[in-house]
């Protein structure tokens, strides 16, 4: 009956999805997903799409089945211009925020109402947030509040140090000097690295911040090594 009364009304279909996703009903959501004419794109009366309140509402399978859609409108704006990577980012959800930063095409700097952008409003707050730092990173993410230092917006030395280990051993060069130029030391990283003996790694990391190399080789003599 659902199928028939969707081929009949598509608009009502979309809304339908929409109330769906909304409301957790998460079967329903892909049973509709599954059905032709569907408007993913389509909105409710405060501009959020499906994909923006799946990401919101973080119903990961839900995303992933959204951006298979051709024609998704992966940056379409609300009311205050958040976008659905800004939903996933200011609700802590990392997973969809991973998912959002791989998609071809995703605006990351993209900024709302408040001149905030997804980096400006993601919430760092465990180790498993380092994948998602280094696509920020990667993609040269802009912000204005991560560059303050001892402010409540600061990313965690732990995670910032997992990103920057990983992105010199990838020998990812322009996200570690973007990490840098927000104001970030890059001597932890560089720390963690030459313990691997990664020479390869401390070159990059040296480069980047020859500061960080001094106070490393400085520690190198001090310990006899």
């Amino acid at each position: 009956a659902i199928k028939i009364l969707c081929a009949q009304d598509p608009s009502a279909g979309s809304k339908l999805l929409i109330s769906a996703i909304t409301s957790s009903n998460i079967v329903l959501a892909k049973q509709l997903l599954g059905l032709p004419g569907i408007r993913v794109n389509a909105h409710n009366e405060l501009g959020n799409t499906s994909l923006m309140l799946a990401a919101g509402n973080g119903h990961g399978d839900i995303v992933a089945q959204l951006l298979s859609v051709p024609d998704i409108a992966v940056n379409a704006t609300a009311r205050h211009n958040q976008t659905a990577l800004m939903y996933a980012a200011s609700r802590g959800h990392g997973a969809i925020a991973k998912q959002l930063l791989e998609f071809p095409g995703i605006n990351v700097n993209a900024r709302d109402s408040q001149g905030k952008t997804a980096f400006d409003l993601f919430k760092f707050t465990s180790l498993a947030d380092a994948a998602v730092l280094e696509l920020f990173l990667l993609k040269g993410a802009a912000t204005e509040l991560r560059k303050h230092a001892n402010t409540a917006t600061r990313i965690p030395e732990g995670i910032m140090k997992a990103a920057l280990i990983n992105l010199a051993c990838k020998g990812n060069i322009d996200a570690i000097a973007h990490a840098h130029s927000l104001g970030y030391s890059l001597y932890v990283a560089l720390v963690a690295v030459a313990e691997q003996g990664n020479m390869a790694a401390i070159k990059i990391l040296c480069a980047q911040d020859p500061s960080a190399g001094s106070k490393l080789l400085i520690s190198a003599i001090t310990s006899s090594n």
